[in-house]
C-alpha cells in the first residue's frame, strides 16, 4: 500500500508504453507537417491541370530554363532537358537538347528550338521537341535564374567537380568565376557552372554539364539526411516553378524517382554528334541542322515506346491520330536550279538555303503557289510550286 506523500514507482513495462505512444505522436505530428508543406507546394506550382490520365508507360517531362532577367514576357529557353522516369524498373534518362538545333516551330517556322518559348511559352515548346523527336512528351516544368538559385541553396548546396577554370563577366550579378577541382557550389556558383559555354566545345559541354549537374541533384535529394530539408526545398522552389502537372501526378512522379535513388542515370545529347551539322541561317545565326531521322531512330534506344501519336500517354493524342494511314506520300524532286527553300509560302519570308535540281522532299500540303515541303535530312520549309516537278499526283 503506498502511504500518502510518497511517489508512485511506475513499471517498465508502463514506460516503454508510454515512450512509444509519444514516439508514434511525434511521428504523425511530422507526417502531417511533411504532407501539408508537399500538398501546399504540388498545388502552388501546377498551372491549373486537370486532373492526369496517368500514362502506363514511362513519364517524360520538358524541364525548361528560361533566362529572365529584366522580367521579360517571352525569354527564350536556356536549358531544355527531357526527362524520362520508368515507373517500373530501370533507370531515369536525361536527354540535354542543344538550344541551337534547328527545328519546324509549329504555327512558327524553320527557328532555333529554344525560340519555341519564346515564341509560345512551355506548351509551345513541348510541342516543339514532341513534333521533331517523333515522342509524346505530354508534361513540362519550368523554372528560371533566380529559382535554380534558391532551390540549390535550400538543398544546401551541390558538391561537383568542376572540370577547368571558368570566367565570365555577364551583367555582375550572373558573372562566372569558378575554379577547378571537387568543391561544394552554392546556388549562384551552380548556376554558373551549368551556364557556362565560353569555350572552345561551346553548347556540347555546356549540356554535358548540365547532365552531371542533373545527376548530382537528384542523388543528393535522394540521401535520407536530406529529408528535414524538404521543407525548405519545397517553400524556396515554389515561386519559380511552373508545370503542368496536376497535383497529382507531381506526387506519383515523385514517387518514381525516390524509387530509383538517382542510382541510374542514363544521360544523353539530343541531337547526338553524328547527327546535325553546323551551319548559318539566311539572317546569319549560327544554327545545328540535324538529322531528323537518325535523331528519332536514337532517341527509340533511350525512350523507348510511347511515340507520338501511339496514345502511350492516355488521352493525350485525339482518337483520329491514332488510325492508320494508308494514304500515300506525295513527293517530288526540284526541277529548277538553285530554287530558294523559305520560312513560309511567299516571297516575303526569309530564305532558309537554295536546293540544287533534282533535290527530292516529301510534300507536306498544297498553298496556292507554295509547297510546304520536307527535305530528307528532315528540315521542313516552302517552295515555289513553279520551280518542281511532283512524282505522283493524288
Amino acid at each position: 500500500m503506498v502511504g500518502r506523500g510518497e511517489a508512485t514507482s511506475m513499471t517498465p513495462g508502463k514506460r516503454a508504453k508510454r515512450l512509444l505512444w509519444l514516439i508514434v505522436l511525434l511521428l504523425l505530428v511530422v507526417a502531417g507537417y511533411y504532407g501539408l508543406v508537399l500538398a501546399r507546394f504540388v498545388s502552388g506550382v501546377s498551372e491549373g491541370a486537370p486532373p492526369g490520365i496517368w500514362p502506363s508507360g514511362d513519364v517524360r517531362v520538358l524541364v525548361l530554363g528560361v533566362d529572365n532577367r529584366g522580367q521579360d514576357p517571352h525569354p527564350r529557353s536556356d536549358t531544355m532537358l527531357l526527362l524520362d522516369i520508368p515507373q517500373g524498373t530501370g533507370g531515369v534518362t536525361v536527354g540535354s537538347i542543344l538550344r541551337d538545333t534547328w527545328v519546324s516551330i509549329p504555327g512558327v517556322g524553320q527557328e532555333k528550338i529554344n525560340a519555341a518559348y519564346a515564341a509560345g511559352g512551355p506548351d509551345l515548346a513541348r510541342k516543339t521537341a514532341e513534333t521533331w523527336l517523333g515522342l509524346d512528351i505530354p508534361y513540362y516544368a519550368v523554372t528560371d535564374f533566380e529559382g535554380f538559385i534558391h532551390i540549390v541553396d535550400a538543398l544546401g548546396g551541390v558538391d561537383i567537380d568542376v572540370e577547368k577554370p571558368m570566367d565570365y563577366v555577364d551583367d555582375g550579378r550572373y558573372d562566372i568565376h569558378l575554379k577547378p577541382g571537387l568543391q561544394h557550389l552554392n546556388g549562384a556558383q551552380a548556376l554558373g557552372y551549368v551556364r557556362f559555354r565560353h569555350d572552345a566545345l561551346g553548347d556540347y559541354a555546356r549540356t554535358e554539364r548540365q547532365r552531371k549537374f542533373v545527376q548530382a541533384v537528384i542523388r543528393q535529394m535522394m540521401r535520407p539526411q536530406n529529408l528535414v530539408r524538404f521543407p525548405n526545398v519545397l517553400a524556396a522552389a515554389e515561386p519559380y516553378i511552373r508545370t503542368n502537372l496536376s497535383p497529382g501526378d507531381q506526387l506519383r512522379l515523385g514517387l518514381c524517382l525516390w524509387r530509383d535513388r538517382g542510382q541510374s542515370i542514363t544521360q544523353i545529347q539530343l541531337p547526338p554528334a553524328d547527327a546535325f551539322r553546323e551551319a548559318w541561317s539566311s539572317d546569319g545565326q549560327s544554327i545545328l541542322v540535324p538529322d531528323t531521322p537518325a535523331v528519332r531512330q536514337y532517341v527509340q534506344k533511350y525512350f523507348p515506346g510511347n511515340t507520338l501519336g501511339s496514345g502511350g500517354f492516355g488521352g493525350s493524342q485525339s482518337p483520329a491520330s491514332s488510325a492508320p494511314v494508308t494514304e500515300p506520300a506525295l513527293t517530288g524532286r526540284v526541277s529548277g536550279e538553285w530554287v530558294n527553300f523559305r520560312a513560309g509560302p511567299g516571297t516575303d519570308y526569309p530564305t532558309l538555303g537554295r536546293l540544287v535540281h533534282g533535290t527530292g522532299f516529301e510534300v507536306l500540303d498544297r498553298q496556292p503557289g507554295w509547297l510546304h515541303i520536307r527535305l530528307g535530312d528532315g528540315r521542313e520549309g516552302y517552295v515555289s510550286a513553279a520551280f518542281v516537278q511532283l512524282d505522283n499526283t493524288p
